[in-house]
């Protein structure tokens, strides 16, 4: 009688080991994956632009949003790696944040995720308005063959949005109105 609580407990000894084995490794592997650096930038000329750190005000802004920044990879060296993509518009500053399954675009009025580089949908926006102007204002990232992103407003009227090195500024003289959705986008062939 004595041997079967010995295989008993050897049994469930070995089932703690395994999956102790098995937290660790997972662990492991989930600290691994969150240490490797943000690719979705390599692909983008977004690459280009000037290296930033995000201010603690900006960093706020995406942690605050756990949501989207997990889903398109964003982690501690996402930061390290953010890109401005313009501080001189009407809405301000704007950080193009990498992660490895994507990226976030951030500016003080909030964020906006996901991956630039979808071929379905290869343009990653984020817009505001000012004040009581009727009028968007932002912009976004792009891969280098897309040479202008396309709208269209309520009334059927088309916005199209030139695009120079894979970033789209848009300003209250472009006139893209706030119920103005995005359409398509053309490529160089």
């Amino acid at each position: 009688m004595t041997k079967r609580p010995r295989r008993r407990s050897f049994l469930a000894g070995g089932v703690v080991v395994l999956a102790v084995a098995a937290v660790f490794g997972i662990a492991s592997a989930v600290g691994e994956s969150g240490e490797s650096p943000p690719a979705i930038s390599e692909t983008l000329p977004i690459e280009a632009r000037p290296a930033v750190t995000a201010t603690a005000s900006e960093r706020k802004t995406i942690e605050m949003s756990t949501a989207l920044p997990a889903r398109v990879g964003i982690t501690e060296k996402s930061y390290s790696s953010a890109r401005e993509v313009f501080s001189s518009s009407e809405a301000g500053r704007m950080l193009f944040v990498p992660g490895s399954q994507g990226a976030c675009l951030v500016m003080s009025s909030g964020i906006s995720c996901g991956n630039p580089t979808d071929e379905t949908l290869p343009f990653l926006s984020m817009f505001t308005s000012d004040g009581d102007s009727p009028y968007k204002i932002g912009g976004g990232v792009t891969p280098a063959d897309v040479t202008a992103v396309i709208f269209e407003d309520s009334k059927g009227q088309k916005f199209v949005l030139p695009v120079e090195s894979g970033v789209v500024v848009v300003d209250a003289s472009d006139r893209l109105t706030r119920d103005a959705k995005y359409v398509g986008f053309s490529r160089d062939h």
